[in-house]
């Protein structure tokens, strides 16, 4: 940025070029580099998603356990609140069960060091003695903590069918 402001001081100014040439510039390579990191956060949250649904599926809880935040809060389908521990001992315990986790319809906001996701799931599979096989919209916010994303959120309401 300083080079910016360097080749503008040693040229003439005239009029609102003046304007232009502090303001403009410096502001288009902001939001060029801004643009450009957003795009690299974003891939890292799709990989993260991928990376957390297949770890949900599989019972991998070692990776479920690195990607949620140890304060996460889970408000499911149902109304049940969970925390972290109680998700985890619900996996580990086989008392939720999944055989398909499929994701379409992800959407991906990022605000500053925060990305809200949400995403249509068709879950498959059991929780405690319930068989679940339908759609829900979940919403998930992943915060940016220490330099790796975790989940700080997840919400979930069953839906009838994908909407357009």
């Amino acid at each position: 940025m300083q080079q910016i402001f360097q080749s503008v001081r040693e040229q003439p100014i005239s009029g609102c070029s003046l304007l232009f040439r502090v303001f403009i510039i410096p502001i288009k390579h902001y939001f060029h580099s801004q643009i450009t990191i957003d795009m690299d956060e974003r891939d890292k949250i799709i990989d993260h998603e991928e990376k957390l649904l297949a770890a949900f599926a599989n019972k991998d809880l070692a990776v479920i356990s690195e990607l949620l935040h140890d304060d996460a809060i889970f408000v499911y389908p149902n109304g049940q609140a969970l925390t972290k521990t109680n998700v985890l001992d619900n996996y580990r315990s086989g008392n939720s069960a999944f055989t398909t986790i499929a994701a379409t319809d992800q959407l991906i906001n990022l605000i500053d060091d925060t990305a809200v996701v949400t995403m249509i799931l068709e879950l498959k599979g059991n929780y405690f003695d319930q068989v679940i096989s339908a759609l829900f919209r979940y919403i998930r916010v992943w915060k940016l903590i220490d330099g790796n994303w975790r989940v700080i959120a997840v919400s979930g309401v069953p839906i009838n069918e994908k909407q357009e």
